[in-house]
């Protein structure tokens, strides 16, 4: 049975839990509130003994690191990766590198980049009796799509189905193949910090007394969003820790990463009691009943109580409609979501993006044959980018991993620092013009040994596309910009937001909602209930016999 609670409400602090709470329900106050009380109230909390918070973003830890004040001292609020790395895989990964053949003398954190070199790839052809697939290209875009899942009671990694290259099936177990030889050179993947900690806390059960023993309190942020192997890490840490979990089945967007949304209503630990948060302390009134026409098995109560106009529909440019949504709203920043990061980027630069193509900087390094030439320019595309949102610790970073050379860290983070600052002060000089006055540049300014694109197909890519247009396909993991990704604003909250669709069909998830079965649906639910004030929504074209199954619901506006 499930109790409802406010976002004040104190509950006991000795048992496992699990709260739903749907968006702007006030969870992240809840969570802060809760654990200042177990602080206040535990008899076995010391300096060594602490509270684990796990969240899905790095932004969301520093809110609630912030939030929590003087109490963070004894708290420990980490993204699940980040926890696993720090307290299972750095301090243990050496018990089964031996197993695996991981050399952990190379290991340098972790990340998704994908080893992509000519050499690499031949080796890898060599070993899984592939030889005949030619296209690179497509083999790095399997890699990029295979996970690990459970198969029974083991862990498989390949992706979600199989991938034909010209008739050619890849073979489910070369996936493994490419880890191995990933492991080997010290390389490890996000994936495979999961799979990894199973495999530590399944072989050596000590690990998880020890970490229950310095966490008696784990408590979990958008646990919707959990794939089975973290459900499998939770339940063997719960077993000594008091484990609390809150989230939304109707805010479950990561299918692709494994997640699946009945785990979290299915999920229950012995002795566990479920509580409920129904208010919604973030938006109007207005947003708030467009919430729960699209969800009829949760339904939102008012909090604030107060009204601004009702969402508005735009029909036409996605950049004329931000016009529009800044003239509704004067004085005030609109925050634009979108499904990919091509159209977010697109919307920084306040252009229409629909004719872009999102898979330009991947490209590059397929065509261009010469290795370091098309490494090199394509992380410095990435580094740019990424110092533009002023992530200059990332695009040190990103720079730094490429020119390492035997493993001089510091001869590497200070070319890696010069180029950054060469790249940035003299970025008015080739902003606005194609791949090759950028390759040149690099070649006159930063390298004089990077080979000079002379000829082919080569010289036709690089002169036919513009720096900018592969500027905009670089992915900004923890973006908190005006312009994101769906993905990248959740957990957060906005004054006003316009919500960018690609085509009608998008529209689907207001007038024939199923948010149980398409993440779609689930994906644009969390987009529009991040707004505060005013939701605006964005379509190129809307046919009549749409129009008219939403003209109840939402204004409709041609821009």
């Amino acid at each position: 049975m499930q109790l409802e609670i406010l976002s004040d409400t104190l509950i006991d602090t000795n048992h496992h839990f699990k709260v739903s709470a749907g968006p702007g329900a006030g969870k992240t106050f809840w969570i802060v509130s809760h654990i200042k009380n177990v602080i206040q109230n535990s008899t076995i909390l010391t300096s060594a003994k602490k509270i684990l918070c796990i969240t899905y973003t790095n932004t969301a830890a520093e809110t609630i690191q912030s939030r929590l004040g003087t109490s963070s001292l004894q708290v420990e609020v980490l993204t699940i990766h980040s926890f696993l790395y720090t307290h299972i895989i750095k301090p243990y990964l050496s018990f089964i590198s031996d197993e695996y053949d991981f050399d952990v003398s190379k290991l340098n954190g972790h990340d998704d980049t994908i080893l992509s070199n000519y050499q690499f790839l031949q080796e890898w052809k060599e070993k899984t009796g592939q030889k005949r697939i030619k296209e690179d290209d497509q083999i790095l875009t399997a890699f990029q799509k295979m996970r690990w899942r459970f198969d029974n009671n083991d862990l498989i990694v390949k992706p979600d189905y199989p991938i034909k290259i010209n008739g050619y099936s890849i073979k489910n177990d070369s996936y493994f193949e490419y880890k191995k030889m990933a492991w080997k050179k010290g390389v490890l993947h996000h994936d495979d910090v999961l799979f990894f900690s199973l495999q530590i806390l399944k072989k050596f059960p000590f690990v998880s007394k020890i970490i229950s023993s310095k966490f008696p309190y784990i408590f979990i942020d958008e646990f919707q969003d959990s794939n089975p192997i973290q459900i499998s890490i939770v339940k063997k840490l719960a077993r000594l820790s008091t484990v609390g979990v809150i989230g939304d089945v109707a805010q479950s967007i990561y299918e692709f990463q494994g997640a699946e949304p009945g785990q979290f209503q299915t999920f229950n630990l012995v002795n566990n009691k479920n509580y409920y948060l129904n208010h919604n302390r973030r938006s109007s009134n207005e947003i708030i009943d467009f919430l729960n026409k699209i969800r009829n098995d949760f339904k939102q109560q008012y909090h604030r109580n107060i009204s601004f106009p009702k969402p508005i529909l735009f029909v036409g440019d996605m950049v004329k409609a931000l016009k529009q949504a800044k003239i509704n709203c004067p004085g005030e920043d609109i925050h634009t979501l979108s499904w990919d990061n091509l159209t977010s980027n697109a919307m920084k630069a306040e252009i229409n993006g629909s004719t872009l193509d999102k898979e330009l900087l991947n490209n590059l390094r397929q065509i261009d044959s010469n290795f370091h030439r098309g490494n090199l320019i394509f992380h410095c595309i990435n580094a740019i980018a990424l110092a533009k949102e002023a992530k200059f610790k990332e695009a040190i970073n990103i720079l730094e991993k490429y020119l390492t050379y035997k493993n001089d860290k510091f001869g590497g983070r200070k070319k890696a620092l010069r180029y950054l600052t060469i790249l940035l002060k003299n970025f008015d000089k080739y902003k606005g013009g194609t791949l090759l006055e950028l390759s040149n540049f690099v070649r006159e300014n930063l390298d004089d040994q990077l080979t000079k694109v002379t000829s082919g197909k080569v010289k036709t890519f690089y002169e036919s596309y513009s720096f900018q247009s592969l500027l905009l396909c670089v992915n900004i993991a923890e973006d908190n910009s005006l312009n994101r990704t769906i993905h990248k604003a959740k957990g957060a909250e906005f004054t006003n937001v316009l919500l960018i669709i690609k085509d009608q069909k998008g529209l689907e998830f207001i007038y024939n909602p199923d948010l149980a079965n398409k993440e779609e649906h689930r994906l644009y639910y969390v987009a529009v209930s991040r707004a505060q004030n005013r939701l605006f929504i964005c379509v190129p074209t809307l046919d009549t016999e749409i129009e008219t199954l939403l003209q109840d619901i939402i204004s409709i506006q041609k821009v």
